[in-house]
């Protein structure tokens, strides 16, 4: 349900990502994620093309069947501008760091 929830602010092509992974989706057990960005930095602009590229670093707590673990993950996202204003339209996670 969440999801479904940031479809307005995806383009069309990352939501058609989306929605063919939440349609390969198991059903049954319980498996949530809370994302909590710590830190984001532009490292690209171009004003003529719309788009930007911002990095993040992100603590993620993932509960599944009732076992938390939490870690630390970087990730790219891309955006493009649309009548709408900035939308989504690549994301990549990247590095994972365990906790200590």
């Amino acid at each position: 349900q969440n999801i479904i929830e940031v479809k307005s602010l995806c383009s069309q092509s990352l939501w058609t990502e989306i929605s063919a992974i939440m349609s390969s989706a198991q059903t049954g057990s319980f498996f949530g994620v809370t994302t909590q960005v710590l830190s984001s930095k532009i490292t690209s602009w171009n004003k003529t093309a719309g788009t930007t590229s911002v990095e993040i670093s992100a603590k993620r707590t993932e509960e599944k069947n009732g076992a938390t673990s939490v870690y630390y993950q970087d990730a790219t996202v891309e955006l493009t501008i649309a009548s709408s204003g900035w939308l989504v339209d690549k994301f990549k996670w990247l590095t994972v760091s365990l906790p200590n």
